[in-house]
Parts: structure tokens; C-alpha cells; sequence
């Protein structure tokens, strides 16, 4: 039903299966659309050689952004 977060969820991971393309994130994948988080959910693996892309990027400033404050909680994280 997607719970007013979208039905479809579509993941975009490096091409490594050691941490993304695992039995672990597949079936994770499968937990939230049997649980009805969302209706469908699949995931994508980059090419080799081609896995630094603007996500990678964004996420490598967000992380230094959130080093340099003290996060104890969620609510915190949000603000």
C-alpha cells in the first residue's frame, strides 16, 4: 500500500556482494513488500567501474556535514 510513502521502492546500490547484493538486502526487499511498506520493491547494481555517481557523491557530503554535530538521537538527526 506504500503508507503514504510511495508503493514502488526501487534501490540503487555498488556493484558489491559482499554488501548490497546479498541474501540479507533481498530479503529485506521481500520483508517490506510482505509486510505491505511497499507493493513492489526491486534494486539496482551499478556497473563495475562506474559506481561513483552523483548519489555517491551527495551521500560522501552528507556524511561530512553530520561528523562535525553530535547526533544522540533521531529527533536530533532531523534538525
Amino acid at each position: 500500500s506504500g503508507k503514504g510513502i510511495g508503493a514502488r521502492l526501487c534501490v540503487q546500490l555498488d556493484n558489491t556482494c559482499g554488501e548490497n547484493k546479498n541474501l540479507t538486502v533481498i530479503a529485506f526487499l521481500g520483508w517490506l513488500v510482505q509486510n505491505d511498506v511497499f507493493t513492489e520493491a526491486s534494486f539496482f547494481c551499478l556497473m563495475k567501474g562506474h559506481t561513483f555517481s552523483i548519489l555517491d557523491q551527495s551521500f560522501s557530503a552528507l556524511i561530512k556535514g553530520l561528523k562535525s554535530y553530535a547526533i544522540y538521537t533521531i529527533s536530533r538527526l532531523v534538525h
